[in-house]
Parts: C-alpha cells; structure tokens; sequence
C-alpha cells in the first residue's frame, strides 16, 4: 500500500484524525517518511505516543490504518 492509496481509502471521519503531508495537528496519527523509514505515532499535547519504525511505506500505511479500525 502507499500513502496515496491509503488517503483514497481514508473516510471523511479518518482523514480529520490523520496526517500524512507533515502538518501535526493535536490527537491525530501521523505517517512520516524519515531517511530510510517510515515513522507512525499518535500525537497528543505535542508528543509522539506509540511511536513505531517501519521499514517500508506499506508497512507503517497498514498499521496507520490498522490503529483507526482498532
């Protein structure tokens, strides 16, 4: 999966609680290209909860999305 497909699949009620183009807005899921991986975290009073590594863009799109259905 990619960022583009994932934003496809987002809903209108998901794409309020997600970031994906580097803009941190407060209680939101972030996705974050850094270097050579993929960072995904939940961003509360300005900081990263939950914070998890992956090594490829499918991997952290499928646990972004796996945190909203959860």
């Amino acid at each position: 999966m990619t960022v583009d497909r994932l934003r496809d699949l987002l809903t209108g009620s998901d794409r309020a609680r997600v970031s994906l183009d580097g803009e941190r807005a407060d209680q939101t899921y972030a996705l974050e290209h850094r270097g050579t991986g993929w960072l995904v975290f939940y961003l509360e009073r300005g900081r990263k909860r939950d914070f998890r590594k992956h090594d490829s863009e499918d991997a952290a799109c499928r646990d972004l999305l796996a945190r909203l259905h959860s």
